[in-house]
């Protein structure tokens, strides 16, 4: 049975329904399930073993049977197909050799029959599915619908055949969500070709850009110093990992950006830029290495920023006497923190936050590898040091042995709860707390307390425990990070 997509109006209807609505048809008749199938694929994210690929893809070709396109009197084309639905392809496991010469050649293929496709991700892999199949960068980005692309290990073949083919494509690139990671180091960006191509050509429509290991700063400074920096006008997020650029040209590139995540290499001419003189106006949310975002803040102006996830893990041994705080009063209108550090606490780091964090409202802290001299501090100086911040919500996340502690009831000093009443009776503004303890050989749990608290003469405080789901909902209206 034949069924032509743009003109069946039954099809038009069925690319507007929900995906619960699109299974309960599909179960209806053969026709039905044939008109479904194509709808139903939506997202797909090719992470599985080889042999599941293949019998995957031999499913989708098999029950499957592809005509010539017709061409409309408007030149666009119609794809039209026939779907045997009593036909099945066997795919329990087994030991079977797939190399990528028997399945990457199906992938083109199996992409001609997903017209609605809206989110491609294929994990690894992406140069050898090339090698084998020239046709599969053209097949993926000629979906009319696809918004969301993420590739990784993309070599220079690879590369190439997704340039070529998003020049081959006439239309406007409706894609809004990329990540691109390259196989090798520090690749160069072109605007004309390789994925700087993809990302040329899509950059009207780009809303969040992660790019790992390739290299920025001359691709964001434009075709040619004339023609001023390349604009993405409507990137909300952008995250870099490896990448050299400058906080300048990442200002004038993404001037609407609002979220930030690097873990990357600042261009050298930033370090001589003058105090706060980078605007990011709609910038609220950070997160990198606690060294990279040191300069970063500055440099820039953003008075908008409100939230801040810092790792302080791979700080020298000189750094250790200095707070990791202490820059945040470049941001004087923080309102979340998250926290990450591995072993080696200073009690001295939690002194006169009051004075860096003024209107710090929700506070998360990832500590692990703590030796029982930063269980105490964890215990006793974090929160006292905490007792002036205005903290509405905590969350601690830790790990740390007690068992050779010799004294009686260590194990039940450092308990989840025993911490989480420390925190509740220091600091007065606390509402609510979660702390997830990680021990050897038990999977992680994490428990959430509300406080109550008795004001008068006789101040009394307690915490009470409270659902997960309620906790987690709490914690995510707490917390600012996007």
């Amino acid at each position: 049975m034949t069924n032509v997509l743009n003109d069946d109006v039954l099809d038009h209807i069925l690319s507007l329904c929900i995906t619960s609505t699109l299974a309960s048809f599909a179960l209806a008749s053969s026709r039905s399930h044939a008109l479904t199938l194509p709808h139903l694929l939506r997202y797909v994210s090719l992470s599985k073993s080889p042999f599941q690929l293949e019998s995957f893809f031999k499913y989708i070709l098999g029950n499957t049977r592809i005509q010539s396109p017709s061409v409309n009197e408007d030149g666009s084309r119609s794809l039209a197909y026939t779907f045997t639905s009593l036909k099945l392809v066997d795919t329990a496991l087994a030991e079977v050799d797939a190399p990528f010469t028997l399945w990457a050649p199906l992938l083109p293929r199996a992409l001609e029959l997903m017209p609605n496709i809206r989110s491609f991700v294929m994990g690894d892999c992406v140069e050898e599915i090339v090698v084998h199949s020239p046709g599969f960068a053209f097949a993926l980005l000629t979906r009319p619908f696809l918004t969301r692309l993420e590739l990784s290990c993309i070599g220079d073949i690879s590369s190439n055949s997704l340039g070529k083919a998003m020049h081959l494509e006439k239309r406007v690139s409706m894609i809004e969500r990329v990540k691109f990671a390259a196989q090798d180091e520090d690749v160069e960006l072109m605007t004309d070709e390789g994925i700087g191509s993809v990302l040329f050509h899509s950059r009207e429509n780009l809303t969040h850009i992660n790019v790992e290991s390739y290299e920025l700063d001359a691709f964001l400074g434009g075709r040619a110093p004339e023609s001023g920096p390349l604009i993405f006008p409507n990137v909300v997020s952008l995250s870099l990992s490896w990448s050299e650029v400058s906080f300048r040209r990442v200002a004038k590139s993404f001037p609407a950006l609002r979220t930030l995540t690097f873990r990357t290499r600042w261009y050298p001419d930033t370090m001589s830029t003058p105090f706060h003189t980078i605007p990011f106006p709609h910038l609220m949310s950070v997160t990198g290495f606690q060294k990279h975002l040191v300069p970063f803040f500055q440099s820039i102006s953003s008075p908008s920023l409100r939230h801040v996830s810092m790792d302080a893990s791979w700080r020298t041994s000189e750094d250790q006497s200095i707070s990791p705080f202490l820059f945040l009063r470049e941001v004087p209108s923080l309102e979340s923190l998250s926290f990450t550090h591995w072993s080696g606490m200073r009690s001295t780091w939690w002194e006169e936050l009051d004075v860096v964090l003024p209107h710090l409202k929700y506070l998360s802290l990832i500590l692990r590898g703590l030796v029982k001299a930063d269980l105490e501090i964890l215990l006793s100086d974090v929160p006292a040091g905490l007792a002036s911040v205005p903290l509405a919500y905590i969350s601690i996340l830790f790990s740390g042995d007690t068992r050779s502690d010799p004294s009686p009831g260590a194990h039940s000093r450092f308990s989840k709860k025993a911490i989480a009443y420390s925190y509740a009776k220091n600091i007065r503004t606390l509402k609510y707390i979660d702390v997830c303890k990680i021990s050897h050989g038990k999977p992680r749990s994490s428990t959430w307390w509300s406080v109550g608290r008795k004001v008068g003469a006789d101040e009394f405080v307690w915490v009470e425990e409270i659902e997960p789901i309620k906790g987690m909902k709490l914690r995510d209206q707490y917390n600012l990070e996007i």
